[in-house]
């Protein structure tokens, strides 16, 4: 069995004992290193020289790549920086004898949940895992995106266990599959969470579709700059905004460093016209935007 294509198969990274399983000699284990086929890199753990390093650390700690790492491997937007792999390892399992340096290269979570075989933690299971590391809002972000793509269920979010009840209750009351973007998420989190009323992907007769409504008297507009960095976009949007306050209703237009730099302007800001186009509005925001969005921690 050619050692090269089973370590292709299992994702680029395998143990020793993995490999003799699958039929690979261990005479073609020294040969491959010697040759330069394959990196043995300690522990019994052999690589494909491309292989992606977090696979090959996961091999290393016998972990599956869980939490944030593996919502970035089914294709979700991971809102917060998170750096290392994250790997998912059960209670119970020794990493004493490792060479310390080695834990400087993942972020190591142990748990008592059934322990996945796959080098991936599932994706329901990696959105709950996410919690660990999260803000509420990052792991909103990641609900949000998953319900829209169908990859998860409104009553998955029931089977969430890693969080206490109140980020439980609050993914569940703010979830939206609605949600075209980790902006939109974030923008309605901020609004929601002060008291204000928001309305998403509404359609405006001889407009076309805004991404937010607010206080049915603000459209917030949030697409990032590679969907307006053309000449043809750039005039779009003008026009967009034009006729929306032919329709007494105001356009505002915020990029991802305006909502991950300061929400609370943003929030700020949004509130005040609403109160110039309609009267005081309800403004309840310090100390619950601070849980939201991790301010301060």
């Amino acid at each position: 069995m050619d050692i090269v294509r089973v370590l292709d198969e299992l994702g680029g990274a395998a143990r020793r004992t993995e490999l003799l399983l699958a039929g690979v000699p261990e005479r073609s284990l020294r040969r491959s290193v010697l040759d330069g086929r394959v990196k043995k890199l300690g522990h019994g753990t052999y690589s494909l020289p491309w292989a992606a390093p977090e696979v090959a650390i996961a091999k290393l700690f016998r972990a599956s790549l869980g939490c944030v790492t593996a919502c970035e491997h089914w294709g979700l937007p991971v809102w917060e920086d998170h750096g290392l792999p994250h790997l998912v390892v059960p209670w119970g399992r020794s990493s004493s004898r490792r060479d310390p340096r080695e834990r400087t290269r993942a972020v190591l979570h142990r748990t008592s949940a059934p322990f996945p075989s796959a080098l991936w933690v599932p994706v329901a299971q990696a959105i709950d895992q996410a919690g660990w590391c999260t803000t509420p809002v990052g792991q909103l972000v990641l609900v949000d995106a998953a319900l829209h793509s169908g990859v998860l269920m409104p009553g998955d979010l029931a089977q969430f266990e890693v969080r206490g009840a109140r980020r439980r209750a609050w993914l569940r009351r703010m979830a939206s599959g609605a949600a075209e973007s980790p902006l939109e998420t974030v923008a309605r989190a901020a609004f929601v969470t002060a008291g204000l009323s928001v309305k998403e992907q509404v359609i405006v007769p001889g407009v076309g579709r805004v991404d937010l409504v607010v206080e049915d008297t603000v459209a917030v507009e949030l697409d990032g700059w590679e969907f307006h960095r053309s000449r043809d976009a750039f005039e779009r949007d003008r026009t967009r905004d034009r006729l929306m306050l032919t329709r007494n209703l105001p356009v505002m237009r915020f990029t991802a460093r305006d909502l991950r730099s300061d929400p609370q302007a943003i929030l700020a800001q949004v509130a005040e016209v609403a109160e110039v186009v309609s009267g005081p509005v309800r403004r309840d925001t310090a100390r619950r935007l601070a849980w939201v969005f991790g301010l301060g921690r």
